[in-house]
């Protein structure tokens, strides 16, 4: 592990997160920076976790590093035992009975079958966490003033069938600012959207579901605002009713809620 520690003299609170293997911190008048994990994501994802819920009085520096220290290799420990979660398990989506949705969980690592509309640079992609199972997930959100991202597919299925229409959606902030403009919808076949989440609190992977009926040929699709953060989408089905995924969210899933704040902070640096 790499430690690297700088002196700032604002912040009286903890500030955390990660991205990509960095935790940043800002630890009353210490803030230690770039602690770089060389283990797997899920498990920095643990680390984080943990020590946010220690909820931690003031410490010194020299207390702070050794716990840190220690706290890592704790973790490498469980990782080299095999007690530690694995991060890898199989999409919900694809065990869905019937699934007419092409790349349902994204595991294919990219947007194959679906068409993104309006994508900007580092903000709607396929990421590797949070998921909420399976090894990726879709990042959807982009600022107000760059209009709505957009993701769908077109579906050949049978007219009048009653189908299930599902997926699982995680918010990574609710808003920060009075000007904060948050949004989440998801259609089948445009019209009026069946969901429609606005100036919502952050949450984690929350499975939503309709029943919906066939044409022969229909489109679903979802659009996202999120000025402070992102939405993730993961697992999308269309089955034929009855066929409906059980809700398991994966330990990413829920650990990842942790990294999310620093990429959400890392965003709104953009503006600034």
């Amino acid at each position: 592990m790499q430690l690297i520690s700088h002196n700032r003299h604002s912040s009286t609170t903890i500030k955390q997160g990660t991205c990509w293997g960095f935790i940043e911190w800002r630890y009353k008048h210490l803030s230690f920076q770039r602690l770089h994990f060389p283990s797997e994501f899920g498990y920095r994802s643990a680390i984080l976790a943990a020590i946010d819920l220690l909820e931690l009085p003031p410490l010194k520096e020299e207390v702070m590093r050794p716990l840190l220290n220690g706290l890592a290799i704790l973790v490498a420990m469980l990782v080299a035992s095999g007690t530690a979660p694995k991060s890898a398990m199989a999409d919900v989506c694809g065990s869905v009975a019937g699934n007419l949705v092409t790349n349902c969980g994204f595991e294919a690592g990219d947007t194959s079958g679906w068409t993104v509309t309006n994508p900007q640079s580092g903000f709607d992609v396929v990421v590797g966490s949070p998921v909420n199972s399976g090894s990726f997930a879709f990042r959807i959100a982009n600022f107000a003033f760059q209009g709505a991202a957009g993701i769908s597919q077109g579906i050949t299925d049978v007219a009048n069938q009653s189908y299930t229409f599902s997926f699982f959606v995680l918010n990574g902030s609710g808003p920060v600012n009075s000007t904060d403009v948050i949004q989440f919808q998801a259609f089948f076949d445009g019209g009026s959207p069946l969901l429609n989440l606005s100036q919502v609190a952050a949450f984690p992977y929350t499975m939503y579901s309709f029943n919906v009926t066939g044409t022969g040929s229909d489109t679903i699709s979802f659009s996202s605002i999120n000025d402070p953060s992102f939405f993730y989408l993961d697992d999308v089905s269309l089955s034929p009713t009855g066929a409906t995924p059980t809700p398991e969210p994966s330990t990413l899933g829920l650990l990842g809620m942790g990294l999310v704040g620093f990429v959400a902070k890392a965003k709104r640096r953009l503006l600034s």
